[in-house]
């Protein structure tokens, strides 16, 4: 299980969000699955992610071998199994000079 956390959770490996938002399942060990990311700051589909430039987005996977949805450590401490994805600029933020 892939999520979206907080930056406390993210440094702690601990998901303290009672409904944390939930990236990916990966629930199937044999079969090789894909999950796509698309970086926009608006999008039509409901629920779907957005980013905003200037911002920091967090996400981990807690799951271990044994539980596919454990909160705590799992992955995340074991395998260094986290991101965060920095979104370049903010708008009134001048790249020519």
């Amino acid at each position: 299980m892939f999520v979206q956390v907080s930056k406390e959770e993210y440094d702690t490996c601990r998901i303290t969000n009672p409904n944390p938002r939930i990236i990916a399942i990966c629930d199937k060990p044999y079969k090789l699955m894909y999950f796509t990311i698309t970086f926009r700051s608006f999008t039509p589909q409901p629920g779907g992610l957005e980013f905003q430039p200037g911002q920091d987005y967090y996400f981990i996977s807690t799951s271990s071998k044994d539980d596919l949805h454990r909160r705590i450590g799992g992955r995340c401490s074991s395998h260094n199994m986290k991101v965060v994805f920095k979104v370049c600029c903010r708008p009134d933020l001048n790249l020519s000079e």
